[in-house]
């Protein structure tokens, strides 16, 4: 009771920022759950190429993205799969709670450990 009083006190943005990036949990992988990236690569960028060839843009949202990885991800499977998006504005955007994860995913810098979980050794 005493936090949530600390946390509703004018002037507390500070220990609000303290309190979500304690409480969130930040667990990603590349190629986490591979179902959505399957529907993403089979069903989904083909319909939006197949509607959108006039305006030839396509934007993204990875939402929870903490570290990066997913959107990362994204970008893997358009890239290997779609040569077509290459005259395309493509953009993808990671949000999250978590300020300090979006910092890492804005380096794009992972551990070997990191790479390990979900990408293949090549």
């Amino acid at each position: 009771a005493e936090l949530v009083t600390k946390l509703k006190t004018p002037g507390s943005a500070k220990l609000v920022d303290q309190v979500v990036e304690l409480m969130t949990t930040n667990e990603t992988t590349f190629f986490r759950d591979s179902r959505p990236f399957e529907m993403l690569r089979d069903e989904i960028i083909p319909g939006l190429i197949k509607s959108r060839s006039v305006e030839r843009q396509l934007r993204i949202w990875s939402a929870a993205a903490s570290t990066g990885q997913e959107a990362y991800t994204i970008a893997m499977v358009l890239r290997e799969n779609f040569p077509q998006l290459k005259d395309w504005r493509v953009e993808i955007v990671g949000t999250d709670i978590s300020n300090e994860v979006l910092e890492k995913a804005r380096e794009g810098k992972y551990s070997q450990l990191e790479v390990n979980r979900g990408l293949p050794a090549k």
